[in-house]
């Protein structure tokens, strides 16, 4: 043996290719766990995708559907059990105004949002109010309380916006 009493012995015969492949298992087997550690750390990042329910999250029921007139004296999709003008959410008189309790986002894709994607939507794209309104446009709304809310605009008068609401809750 050379290189003092300290020196390390390297195994030889038959237990030196199965230290290397025990040792070469042993290497594969971290690379292995940490590419999955990271995979998990990705997939936990974008999954689930944007606007469905996260895992543990309450899924999103529907708490009213239906046609509504939106008029100057406003309506209040929290009231039940239909949506009525105390303490409304919205007002039009030519174009939608919110609350100060409410924030409203004109939807941009062609599809109906989901709830999640109508309220992820309206939360990273606040606004208080939209002029510009059209026929077939779709805006989503979170209520005073927190709901989102869609509203599919059918036709825009000088008095009253006429739209299918759908009024959403966590189940």
């Amino acid at each position: 043996m050379t290189g003092g009493p300290h020196a390390t012995r390297v195994p030889e015969g038959p237990f030196a290719k199965i230290t290397a492949v025990g040792t070469l298992v042993l290497i594969a087997g971290t690379v292995v766990l940490i590419v999955l550690a990271y995979l998990g750390v990705a997939v936990a990042v974008r999954w689930p995708p944007f606007g469905a329910p996260a895992t543990g999250s309450s899924a999103w029921g529907v708490l009213w559907s239906g046609p509504v007139g939106i008029t100057g004296n406003g309506l209040n999709f929290d009231d039940q059990p239909r949506p009525g003008s105390q303490s409304a959410d919205i007002y039009y008189n030519g174009s939608l105004f919110s609350s100060s309790s409410a924030i409203l986002a004109v939807w941009q894709q062609p599809q109906p949002p989901t709830a999640g994607q109508c309220q992820a939507w309206v939360t990273t794209h606040p606004g208080n109010s939209v002029s510009t309104l059209t026929a077939g446009m779709q805006i989503c709304l979170q209520t005073g309380q927190g709901r989102p809310v869609l509203l599919h605009v059918h036709s825009v008068a000088s008095q009253e916006l006429d739209a299918d609401a759908t009024v959403w809750q966590q189940q």
